[in-house]
């Protein structure tokens, strides 16, 4: 589950991992509307191109952020999740 919504991580990633979810990704602070969309278009980018969803995640924020403690997103599950179809 991709969750883009600000400070989204805390209350969401321990309950739908618990309740089955392989991956949560969501942001620790705030984000800006123009970050959130350039994370999540090249996430599902890589993502449905079969990355891992670890992988595509890092890289995405590694091409929208120029500093690494810009990277707000994070991802919570099982390692080598890739993304399925519902």
């Amino acid at each position: 589950m991709f969750n883009n919504a600000c400070v989204s991580f805390f209350d969401a990633a321990h309950a739908l991992t618990y309740w089955g979810a392989r991956a949560y990704i969501g942001t620790l602070t705030k984000v800006f509307d123009k970050d959130a969309i350039g994370v999540a278009d090249r996430f599902f980018a890589a993502a449905c191109a079969g990355e891992e969803t670890a992988v595509a995640l890092w890289e995405a924020q590694k091409a929208v952020y120029e500093h690494a403690e810009d990277r707000t997103y994070v991802h919570v599950g099982v390692h080598g999740t890739r993304a399925t179809s519902p």
